[in-house]
């Protein structure tokens, strides 16, 4: 009996354009993990550690740059299930976009640190520009969730 609650509550949950949106921005901040951020010469700057050097941790502490992502998927999943509330899933949108600025904000922050600390010049990532693309998907689902509760709101009207 639970699982079919389950799979009833995940088939209307899935029926929205929003959810898909919400679940491809959890899936583009997870990648962050995957693809380096950075590269200085034999420096691979990754959002959870540095390749190469021995001495690499010494450079900057990685944490809140590892941190912030994860924030953001958490937030994206955890949106999804709160399909039912929209205004709740709007404002954890809203606060979900200004985690990800933060951590491109972080980004560029050790970016620029690391450039003034190791003689190569650097390039950035695929995974710098993540963040603006998973911002992006959840701008696209606060849309989808305010036409759902306009039209929620003109269907009250109308009774």
């Amino acid at each position: 009996m639970v699982l079919i609650n389950f799979a009833a509550k995940l088939s209307r949950m899935i029926q929205r354009i929003q959810s898909i949106y919400l679940l491809t921005a959890a899936l583009v901040t997870v990648a962050i993990y995957w693809f380096p951020l950075a590269t200085f010469d034999t420096y691979i700057v990754y959002a959870c550690h540095i390749e190469k050097p021995e001495n690499a941790q010494a450079l900057l502490s990685m944490v809140p740059l590892a941190a912030f992502p994860l924030v953001g998927t958490l937030l994206a999943i955890f949106s999804i299930f709160k399909f039912k509330n929209r205004m709740l899933q709007l404002k954890l949108n809203r606060l979900n976009m200004l985690v990800l600025l933060t951590s491109m904000a972080i980004e560029a922050v050790l970016y620029f640190r690391i450039e003034t600390l190791v003689p190569a010049q650097g390039k950035p990532g695929f995974a710098s520009i993540l963040p603006l693309v998973a911002i992006c998907f959840i701008w696209l689902a606060n849309r989808g969730i305010k036409h759902d509760e306009r039209l929620v709101r003109s269907a009250d009207r109308i009774r």
